[in-house]
Protein backbone atom coordinates (compact mmCIF):
# COMPACT_ATOMS: atom_id res chain seq x y z
CA UNK A 1 0.00 0.00 0.00
CA UNK A 2 1.35 3.44 -0.90
CA UNK A 3 2.34 5.64 2.00
CA UNK A 4 0.23 8.84 1.86
CA UNK A 5 3.07 10.75 3.55
CA UNK A 6 5.58 9.88 0.82
CA UNK A 7 5.85 11.63 -2.54
CA UNK A 8 8.39 11.97 -5.30
CA UNK A 9 10.71 14.92 -4.89
CA UNK A 10 9.04 17.90 -6.54
CA UNK A 11 8.42 21.46 -5.44
CA UNK A 12 9.89 23.48 -2.61
CA UNK A 13 10.84 21.40 0.39
CA UNK A 14 10.71 24.44 2.68
CA UNK A 15 6.97 24.86 2.11
CA UNK A 16 5.35 23.90 5.43
CA UNK A 17 1.78 24.67 4.40
CA UNK A 18 -0.43 22.05 5.99
CA UNK A 19 2.43 21.09 8.27
CA UNK A 20 0.15 20.70 11.31
CA UNK A 21 -2.90 19.01 9.82
CA UNK A 22 -2.03 15.78 11.69
CA UNK A 23 -0.82 17.46 14.89
CA UNK A 24 -1.70 15.31 17.90
CA UNK A 25 -1.73 12.09 15.90
CA UNK A 26 0.72 9.48 17.25
CA UNK A 27 2.12 6.82 14.90
CA UNK A 28 3.85 3.81 16.49
CA UNK A 29 6.67 2.69 14.20
CA UNK A 30 7.61 -1.01 14.16
CA UNK A 31 10.33 -0.89 11.51
CA UNK A 32 12.59 1.75 9.98
CA UNK A 33 10.81 4.12 7.59
CA UNK A 34 13.04 4.38 4.51
CA UNK A 35 12.78 7.53 2.40
CA UNK A 36 14.23 6.70 -0.99
CA UNK A 37 16.32 8.74 -3.39
CA UNK A 38 14.55 11.97 -4.31
CA UNK A 39 11.49 11.16 -2.20
CA UNK A 40 9.74 13.50 0.25
CA UNK A 41 8.26 12.19 3.50
CA UNK A 42 5.85 14.76 4.96
CA UNK A 43 4.60 13.92 8.44
CA UNK A 44 2.09 16.82 8.45
CA UNK A 45 2.90 17.52 12.10
CA UNK A 46 2.21 13.99 13.39
CA UNK A 47 4.31 12.36 16.11
CA UNK A 48 6.27 9.19 15.39
CA UNK A 49 7.45 6.99 18.26
CA UNK A 50 9.13 3.59 18.06
CA UNK A 51 7.75 0.27 19.22
CA UNK A 52 9.99 -1.37 21.83
CA UNK A 53 10.86 -4.09 19.31
CA UNK A 54 13.14 -1.50 17.65
CA UNK A 55 14.91 -0.58 20.90
CA UNK A 56 14.15 1.32 24.06
CA UNK A 57 15.57 4.74 23.17
CA UNK A 58 18.63 4.58 25.42
CA UNK A 59 22.26 4.85 24.24
CA UNK A 60 22.44 1.25 23.05
CA UNK A 61 24.40 0.84 19.80
CA UNK A 62 22.22 -1.86 18.24
CA UNK A 63 18.94 0.01 18.00
CA UNK A 64 17.28 0.62 14.67
CA UNK A 65 16.82 4.12 13.27
CA UNK A 66 13.30 5.49 13.05
CA UNK A 67 14.01 6.99 9.61
CA UNK A 68 16.63 6.26 6.96
CA UNK A 69 17.20 8.88 4.25
CA UNK A 70 18.78 8.23 0.86
CA UNK A 71 20.41 10.78 -1.45
CA UNK A 72 18.09 13.64 -2.39
CA UNK A 73 15.53 12.62 0.25
CA UNK A 74 13.54 15.09 2.34
CA UNK A 75 12.03 14.52 5.79
CA UNK A 76 9.74 17.31 6.95
CA UNK A 77 6.99 18.26 9.40
CA UNK A 78 7.71 15.39 11.78
CA UNK A 79 7.73 15.19 15.58
CA UNK A 80 9.73 12.39 17.16
CA UNK A 81 8.10 11.07 20.31
CA UNK A 82 9.20 9.52 23.57
CA UNK A 83 11.04 6.53 22.06
CA UNK A 84 13.26 7.75 19.23
CA UNK A 85 15.53 4.65 19.16
CA UNK A 86 18.53 5.59 16.94
CA UNK A 87 16.85 8.59 15.38
CA UNK A 88 17.54 9.44 11.73
CA UNK A 89 20.23 7.79 9.61
CA UNK A 90 21.46 9.38 6.38
CA UNK A 91 22.85 6.90 3.83
CA UNK A 92 23.56 8.69 0.56
CA UNK A 93 25.02 7.10 -2.58
CA UNK A 94 25.92 10.46 -4.12
CA UNK A 95 26.07 14.20 -3.39
CA UNK A 96 22.37 15.01 -3.92
CA UNK A 97 21.34 17.16 -0.94
CA UNK A 98 19.43 15.51 1.89
CA UNK A 99 17.01 17.85 3.69
CA UNK A 100 15.57 17.68 7.21
CA UNK A 101 13.02 20.47 7.68
CA UNK A 102 10.71 21.23 10.61
CA UNK A 103 11.62 18.07 12.51
CA UNK A 104 11.40 18.22 16.31
CA UNK A 105 12.73 15.65 18.77
CA UNK A 106 11.50 15.68 22.36
CA UNK A 107 13.64 12.87 23.82
CA UNK A 108 16.76 12.04 21.82
CA UNK A 109 18.18 8.56 22.40
CA UNK A 110 21.73 7.69 21.24
CA UNK A 111 21.94 10.45 18.59
CA UNK A 112 19.27 12.35 16.69
CA UNK A 113 20.91 12.38 13.24
CA UNK A 114 23.77 10.18 12.03
CA UNK A 115 25.49 10.46 8.64
CA UNK A 116 26.58 6.92 7.80
CA UNK A 117 29.43 5.96 5.49
CA UNK A 118 27.73 2.83 4.18
CA UNK A 119 25.83 4.71 1.48
CA UNK A 120 28.96 5.16 -0.60
CA UNK A 121 28.84 8.91 -1.33
CA UNK A 122 32.22 10.63 -1.57
CA UNK A 123 30.58 13.44 0.38
CA UNK A 124 27.08 13.78 1.86
CA UNK A 125 25.34 17.15 1.57
CA UNK A 126 22.96 17.54 4.52
CA UNK A 127 20.73 20.55 5.17
CA UNK A 128 18.92 20.75 8.54
CA UNK A 129 16.57 23.68 9.15
CA UNK A 130 13.69 24.92 11.29
CA UNK A 131 14.15 22.05 13.73
CA UNK A 132 14.90 21.29 17.39
CA UNK A 133 16.12 18.61 19.78
CA UNK A 134 15.81 17.99 23.52
CA UNK A 135 17.52 15.56 25.85
CA UNK A 136 20.40 14.33 23.68
CA UNK A 137 22.61 12.88 26.41
CA UNK A 138 25.30 12.22 23.80
CA UNK A 139 25.12 13.94 20.39
CA UNK A 140 22.51 15.72 18.33
CA UNK A 141 24.32 15.23 15.00
CA UNK A 142 27.00 12.55 14.46
CA UNK A 143 29.08 12.66 11.24
CA UNK A 144 30.73 9.33 10.37
CA UNK A 145 31.63 10.19 6.76
CA UNK A 146 32.69 13.21 4.69
CA UNK A 147 29.85 15.70 5.03
CA UNK A 148 28.96 19.24 4.02
CA UNK A 149 26.55 20.06 6.86
CA UNK A 150 24.38 23.17 6.97
CA UNK A 151 22.20 23.83 10.02
CA UNK A 152 19.91 26.86 10.00
CA UNK A 153 17.35 27.91 12.63
CA UNK A 154 17.87 25.12 15.13
CA UNK A 155 17.29 24.91 18.89
CA UNK A 156 19.08 22.38 21.10
CA UNK A 157 18.25 21.94 24.80
CA UNK A 158 19.93 19.68 27.36
CA UNK A 159 22.46 17.97 25.11
CA UNK A 160 25.95 16.52 25.25
CA UNK A 161 27.50 17.72 21.98
CA UNK A 162 25.52 19.33 19.20
CA UNK A 163 27.74 18.32 16.25
CA UNK A 164 30.44 15.63 16.49
CA UNK A 165 32.65 14.12 13.81
CA UNK A 166 33.52 10.48 14.39
CA UNK A 167 35.99 10.34 17.27
CA UNK A 168 39.66 9.92 16.41
CA UNK A 169 39.07 9.84 12.64
CA UNK A 170 40.45 12.09 9.91
CA UNK A 171 38.21 13.32 7.09
CA UNK A 172 39.41 15.00 3.89
CA UNK A 173 36.20 16.86 3.03
CA UNK A 174 34.31 17.92 6.16
CA UNK A 175 32.54 21.25 6.56
CA UNK A 176 30.03 22.47 9.14
CA UNK A 177 27.96 25.64 8.80
CA UNK A 178 25.80 26.74 11.74
CA UNK A 179 23.51 29.76 11.49
CA UNK A 180 20.67 30.86 13.73
CA UNK A 181 21.42 28.42 16.55
CA UNK A 182 20.03 28.54 20.10
CA UNK A 183 21.89 26.10 22.34
CA UNK A 184 21.04 25.68 26.01
CA UNK A 185 22.70 23.46 28.64
CA UNK A 186 25.36 21.62 26.67
CA UNK A 187 27.43 19.29 28.85
CA UNK A 188 30.36 18.97 26.44
CA UNK A 189 30.52 21.13 23.32
CA UNK A 190 28.68 22.85 20.52
CA UNK A 191 31.12 21.36 17.99
CA UNK A 192 33.69 18.63 18.63
CA UNK A 193 36.07 17.18 16.06
CA UNK A 194 39.40 15.33 16.02
CA UNK A 195 39.78 15.83 12.26
CA UNK A 196 42.36 18.26 10.91
CA UNK A 197 41.42 21.06 8.50
CA UNK A 198 37.74 21.08 9.40
CA UNK A 199 35.93 23.97 7.73
CA UNK A 200 33.63 25.61 10.30
CA UNK A 201 31.41 28.64 9.65
CA UNK A 202 29.15 30.12 12.33
CA UNK A 203 26.74 33.01 12.65
CA UNK A 204 23.92 34.15 14.94
CA UNK A 205 24.82 31.67 17.67
CA UNK A 206 23.20 32.08 21.12
CA UNK A 207 24.54 29.80 23.84
CA UNK A 208 23.54 29.42 27.49
CA UNK A 209 25.46 27.08 29.79
CA UNK A 210 27.39 25.31 27.02
CA UNK A 211 30.69 24.05 28.45
CA UNK A 212 32.75 24.38 25.25
CA UNK A 213 31.88 26.25 22.08
CA UNK A 214 34.56 25.51 19.46
CA UNK A 215 37.70 24.76 21.50
CA UNK A 216 37.12 21.01 21.18
CA UNK A 217 38.21 21.19 17.54
CA UNK A 218 41.76 20.92 16.19
CA UNK A 219 44.09 23.93 15.90
CA UNK A 220 44.01 23.53 12.10
CA UNK A 221 40.25 24.12 11.98
CA UNK A 222 39.37 26.90 9.53
CA UNK A 223 36.75 28.86 11.49
CA UNK A 224 34.99 31.78 9.80
CA UNK A 225 32.09 34.00 10.85
CA UNK A 226 29.05 34.23 8.59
Amino acid sequence: MANPNRTSGTGSVSDTAGSTEQAGKINVVKDTIKVGAGEVFDGHGATFTADKSMGNGDQGENQKPMFELAEGATLKNVNLGENEVDGIHVKAKNAQEVTIDNVHAQNVGEDLITVKGEGGAAVTNLNIKNSSAKGADDKVVQLNANTHLKVDNFKADDFGTMVRTNGGKQFDDMSIELNGIEANHGKFALVKSDSDDLKLATGNIAMTDVKHAYDKTQASTQHTEL
